[in-house]
């Protein structure tokens, strides 16, 4: 069926996500080397302290961390295809990607309302009593809210277009669809 409408994220959000999951993974590795380098010099100074026994733990926890970052590069790369739509509309009906980019569809008649929402927040860097260090964000949801069954949270802060284009297709799709726009 063909698309009449499709969103997804823009490419330079997921490159970032790549290069500070692989910034991780080099820096992690290079770290694991010289602490094993280090661990096993003691070892050959001092050889009855037994330091030998107190490095498998470590080596086996480089390890499972390497295969964390590697899995998290491989699946920000799965990410960067090009069929991974977020908003997807076609004569059917609308497929969303909620979260974790998990697939919900719905036929157009079983969709009550389109509401949008900016959401505000704080970064983790800034202390209550200290706040020259604090930032605010912005983020914008769109929650599509079936008649039957719990809303989907999508974000759509880094779409490739602008909230309004997405208005618009919907309201071409389905004129009759009630879109609340919350812009505070």
């Amino acid at each position: 069926m063909p698309l009449l409408f499709a969103f997804r994220y823009r490419r330079g959000l997921y490159l970032t996500i790549v290069i500070l999951a692989s910034v991780f993974l080099v820096s992690g590795i290079i770290f694991g080397a010289l602490a094993s380098l280090l661990l096993f010099s003691i070892d050959k100074a001092m050889p009855g302290s037994g330091i030998r026994s107190f490095s498998l733990p470590f080596i086996l926890a480089f390890f499972m961390a390497a295969v964390v970052e590697i899995f998290a590069i491989v699946h920000a790369g799965r990410k960067l295809s090009k069929k991974c739509f977020v908003l997807a509309g076609t004569e059917w009906g609308l497929t969303v990607r909620g979260a974790f980019l998990k697939e919900h569809s719905f036929a157009w008649n079983q969709l009550e309302s389109v509401f949008y929402r900016p959401a505000w927040g704080r970064t983790s860097d800034g202390h209550p009593s200290f706040r020259l260090g604090v930032r605010y964000y912005r983020r914008d949801y769109l929650y599509v809210k079936p008649y039957h069954g719990k809303s989907v949270r999508v974000d759509v802060t880094f779409l490739d277009g602008r909230i309004e284009d997405v208005f618009a297709c919907l309201s071409r799709c389905k004129p009759d669809l009630p879109i609340v726009k919350n812009y505070q």
